[in-house]
C-alpha cells in the first residue's frame, strides 16, 4: 500500500531535521502551519508505522508518550 499525502508530509517534518524527540500533538501543529492537516490518530498511526519499521522509538517520560 503506498504512503498517504499527509504520511509523506509527516516523514518530511520528522527527518528534516536534526534528531529530536517529538510528541504526537506538538507534530501536528508543526503540520498545521505548512497545510499538512492531519488529525492526531492520522499523526499517532504514522508514528506507530515508522516505530514499527524501526525508524523511531518510542520512549515514555512523567506519562507522555513521546517518539
Amino acid at each position: 500500500m503506498p504512503p498517504t499525502r499527509q504520511c509523506r508530509a509527516l516523514c518530511e517534518l520528522l527527518f528534516q531535521s536534526a534528531p529530536r524527540y517529538v510528541m504526537a500533538e506538538d507534530l501536528q501543529e508543526e503540520a498545521r502551519p505548512a497545510n499538512m492537516s492531519s488529525s492526531v490518530a492520522i499523526v499517532y498511526n504514522t508514528l506507530n508505522l515508522f516505530t514499527g519499521g524501526g525508524l523511531l522509538r518510542r520512549l515514555a517520560a512523567s506519562g507522555f508518550r513521546s517518539f
